[in-house]
């Protein structure tokens, strides 16, 4: 006969016991923030060392009769190398995992005629980027594809588009770039930076956060496919638990522009293809969109 102390299946709980789950549960929960913050802490003392590290080595080599931080601070150019998505690297850091960062076809060789510094095209730098919000990215990056395009011949390698755009970045946002591409140790591609820049945008405080904003966020106007689908990419990556790759296509079309969302809807093979692909389609469409835009432009330089 069956003890009289056994609970059958069907009892319903009582008060006492929930209390002690939800005890049990936030503990759990408790405990896995503390590890988190503890890594983001080791992650930042990795940081703040490699940082003193080149303050060090800068002031070691800065002659005693002047001070030299503009030219003492410039990072080393990169030479040309393997363009590896950032993270298959060996020394991949944590915030490099699921899923990866969208990249395209990126120019890293070729040949351009050298300028004189004065002659290089350059924006004027009114503020330095702090990575604060999303909206500052995207008001960066647009004001550098501008240039770009005005200026295909010199922008075709990426190694000048890093090279302009890191002379809009503060001296925080600058150190981790430096630090980030020292423990690789090869060359980036454009598409990589612009990731990077994005990681530099404050997270959200918890994976509900980050769940909201990911369910509610939407193309930009100045964004570009790639751009919104690595900024859904860095939110998943605070997520609790993983998601779907159809849940993640189905959160990319949805907050796409709507001529994009249409050319989806109306390609009976969108829906079969695989997320990254999704992406690349996208991105060939948003493209062909853009190309009547940027003739005109084109004519309008020619004529000027």
């Amino acid at each position: 006969m069956a003890s009289n102390s056994a609970i059958p299946v069907d009892q319903p709980h009582t008060p006492a016991e929930i209390l002690q789950l939800q005890n049990q549960l936030a503990q759990v929960r408790n405990q896995r923030i503390i590890l988190e913050l503890r890594n983001e802490i080791a992650r930042e003392n990795q940081l703040l060392a490699a940082a003193q590290r080149r303050l060090q080595a800068t002031e070691s080599q800065t002659p005693t009769g002047g001070c030299a931080l503009n030219s003492s601070h410039t990072p080393t150019p990169f030479t040309i190398g393997s363009t590896t998505p950032a993270n298959k690297g060996t020394n991949a850091t944590p915030w490099d995992s699921r899923p990866n960062p969208v990249t395209g076809n990126n120019n890293t060789s070729g040949t351009i005629i050298p300028r004189k510094e004065a002659e290089l095209p350059r924006l004027p730098v009114p503020r330095k980027y702090y990575g604060r919000d999303r909206s500052s990215y995207l008001t960066l990056v647009s004001k550098l594809r501008g240039l770009f395009r005005k200026h295909k011949r010199y922008f075709a390698l990426d190694k000048n588009k890093i090279a302009e755009a890191k002379r809009h970045l503060s001296r925080l946002v600058l150190d981790e770039w430096t630090t980030y591409t020292e423990s690789r140790g090869r060359a980036h591609t454009w598409d990589e930076f612009r990731f990077f820049l994005l990681r530099q945008i404050e997270r959200p405080a918890t994976p509900r956060v980050a769940r909201h904003r990911w369910n509610v966020t939407r193309q930009h106007r100045d964004e570009t496919v790639r751009d919104f689908a690595n900024y859904l990419v860095m939110l998943e990556n605070d997520f609790s638990t993983p998601i779907s790759e159809q849940d993640r296509s189905q959160r990319l079309c949805h907050g796409m522009n709507r001529l994009l969302q249409k050319r989806a809807r109306d390609d009976t093979s969108f829906s079969t293809l695989r997320y990254d692909a999704q992406v690349e389609l996208l991105t060939k469409w948003e493209m062909e969109l853009a190309r009547p835009v940027e003739s005109v432009s084109h004519r309008t330089e020619v004529v000027s």
